[in-house]
């Protein structure tokens, strides 16, 4: 029984030892975490603002949930165009992709409208073929 509470004693200031290692990690863990912090904190400032982007997409993006697709293909156009004139590619590429998306979707438009409007004449023809 002795040797057992010898045994607990040793492995409790073990634990002491291993906790106050323990504690001294964390500490300096806490400190390079506080000073990583402080360093991007600092540089957050320092750089400079990105310019505000052109919102473009957007106001397409708006355009097209409204489901006014002419208005939003009109846009892209000359948003298109003009980000070539003032030599943005990268934004004329992405306005053009997002152009071809707009044609097909208003093109789906005009044959559902097409479509909806020659059911009501065929409808209308029928009742007139039916009361003659």
């Amino acid at each position: 029984m002795t040797r057992l509470k010898a045994t607990i004693a040793e492995s409790s200031g073990d634990l002491e030892v291993v906790g106050k290692k323990a504690q001294k990690r964390l500490a300096k863990a806490a400190a390079r975490a506080a000073k990583t912090a402080e360093a991007t904190q600092s540089r957050l400032p320092a750089q400079a603002a990105p310019p505000p982007a052109d919102d473009t997409m957007s106001r397409c993006a708006l355009l097209c949930q409204e489901q006014r697709w002419r208005e939003a293909a009109l846009l892209c156009r000359s948003m298109s165009q003009k980000a070539l004139d003032e030599g943005k590619p990268e934004l004329a590429a992405g306005l053009q992709g997002a152009l071809r998306k707009i044609e097909y979707s208003l093109r789906r438009q005009m044959a559902a409208a097409f479509i909806v409007t020659v059911r009501e004449w065929l409808n209308k023809e029928y009742l007139l073929d039916v009361g003659e």
